[in-house]
């Protein structure tokens, strides 16, 4: 409603408002709190009714403390990276375009049209911010200058949807369709070239480079040495879209049934440490973050959610995305990442894992679904809502049940919170 864009906002948000979920934002140490959306439109209402419609954006992304910005572009984001001072992202787009944009304000400074009826696939930023690295669906690999985009180096006959340099920057490898390639970052010769059987979706190299990685449709994974020998292949009849090495030299897999595993490589043997069961609808994306703490995942179903690497838990989620997020990019050296989506939707998150650990788990007997949760003003106390018409009282310390609120056979409680 262009005469009126802010009553249009606000009547679209009273209708969603109570099907969607609390939303997650830091409080004081950084520790996580609990703010349900209604109370926080509730709390901005007043405000927002004088404010042009760009500022009520604003106001709302404030509130999920990890979003630090959102870029939109104008089509399909396949891949993100960023550089790691925090102020360059780059982007590559479903027109062919690879984009740099200057995080702070969301403007695009440069942009390069690598193929006109091509897809760009893949790109990543080398470790000294210098090149960035590019795939075209179809065809050739392109090297550019991180700051003009020129075109520096190509490399012809690449089919592939991974382009990614090593971490410690010297060399690069290419995969996608058969072909799986690896090479110098300086002088662009190939030392690895491979032609497979299976599809590949997705690669990734050991950190100690001592073997490959690759997830391929519908025939799991296989594991490589550097020389292009079949060291395990691990049967499973699956389609790994994502993949990563850990620095405990563990293999991490995401599949597009959603499910998320850990394996060890053992010479020709794989066996499954972990399995986190199904965390995503279709596990699209991984990164791992320079100092191999954590590992960032993402879905189809628009959630980005971290994973303790060293103890292989659950450690948070990140909601903001509304279409299938195709790519994600943590920052070497930095608690932020990037992330790209169908949407042509890029946001720019903050995390920091060392305060968003598990301090307390609480079993909540005969609840079940629990759709909002509401602590009293001094953290001693806690009201727990769900979908089978249970809303009850608890020591937030012990998890003992003190109240039940018998509310008679109402259909499913949303939303409970203290006065």
């Amino acid at each position: 409603n262009k005469q009126n864009p802010t009553v249009f906002f606000l009547s679209i948000m009273a209708k969603i408002g109570n099907r969607i979920r609390p939303s997650k934002s830091m409080g004081k140490k950084g520790k996580p709190t609990y703010i349900p959306l209604t109370q926080t439109l509730n709390d901005s209402i007043p405000n927002l009714l004088d404010l042009p419609v760009e500022q009520i954006q604003s106001k709302v992304h404030s509130n999920f403390s990890a979003l630090l910005q959102t870029i939109e572009n104008d089509d399909v984001v396949n891949a993100v990276c960023t550089s790691a001072d925090a102020t360059r992202l780059y982007s590559a787009d479903g027109e062919g375009k690879v984009k740099l944009w200057t995080i702070e304000t969301a403007e695009v400074l440069k942009m390069k049209l690598l193929s006109e009826n091509e897809s760009v696939w893949a790109l990543d930023l080398n470790k000294d911010q210098t090149k960035v690295i590019a795939t075209v669906s179809q065809g050739k690999s392109y090297f550019l200058d991180a700051f003009s985009l020129d075109i520096l180096h190509t490399i012809d006959e690449t089919t592939g949807s991974i382009a990614q340099f090593t971490p410690d920057g010297k060399n690069f490898f290419l995969s996608g369709s058969h072909r799986f390639q690896y090479g110098d970052a300086e002088t662009y010769e190939l030392s690895v070239n491979m032609e497979l059987s299976i599809w590949i979706f997705w690669a990734d190299i050991a950190l100690d480079k001592s073997k490959i990685g690759i997830g391929a449709s519908e025939d799991g994974f296989n594991i490589y040495s550097m020389e292009g020998e079949l060291i395990c292949s691990s049967g499973l009849k699956i389609t790994v879209d994502c993949c990563r090495w850990d620095q405990k030299g563990r293999f991490w897999i995401g599949s597009r049934d959603g499910s998320l595993q850990v394996y060890s490589i053992n010479g020709s043997e794989s066996k499954v440490v972990h399995d986190f069961m199904t965390p995503h609808k279709g596990t699209r994306s991984m990164s791992r973050s320079s100092d191999n703490a954590v590992m960032i995942t993402s879905g189809a179903e628009g959630v980005i959610k971290m994973w303790s690497v060293e103890n292989l838990e659950h450690v948070f989620n990140f909601f903001g995305h509304h279409h299938y997020i195709n790519n994600v990019c943590i920052l070497p050296g930095k608690r932020f990442f990037a992330s790209g989506c169908d949407g042509s939707t890029i946001r720019f998150w903050r995390y920091q894992p060392e305060n968003q650990q598990c301090s307390r788990k609480l079993e909540l007997q005969n609840q079940r679904s629990l759709d909002d949760i509401s602590l009293s003003t001094d953290g001693e106390r806690m009201v727990a809502a769900d979908w089978g018409w249970n809303m009850k009282e608890y020591d937030a310390q012990s998890g003992e049940c003190l109240k039940d609120f018998p509310l008679g056979m109402v259909y499913n409680i949303v939303q409970a919170q203290y006065a």
